[in-house]
């Protein structure tokens, strides 16, 4: 009985280790979703400088 608890427990804690991998995968993607917005901003950004300059 013991061991059983015992092996549960730890697939418990496998199993929120899993999630922990997942929500932190997620965070990256959103940061990589930011970043990607941020670089499109810039861009038109630049070009509307570039055609008022010229």
């Amino acid at each position: 009985r013991e061991r059983e608890r015992e092996r549960e427990r730890e697939r418990e804690r496998e199993r929120e280790r899993e999630r922990e991998r997942e929500r932190e995968r997620e965070r990256e993607r959103e940061r990589e979703r930011e970043r990607i917005v941020f670089c499109k901003v810039e861009c038109v950004f630049l070009v509307v400088v570039i055609v008022v300059v010229i």
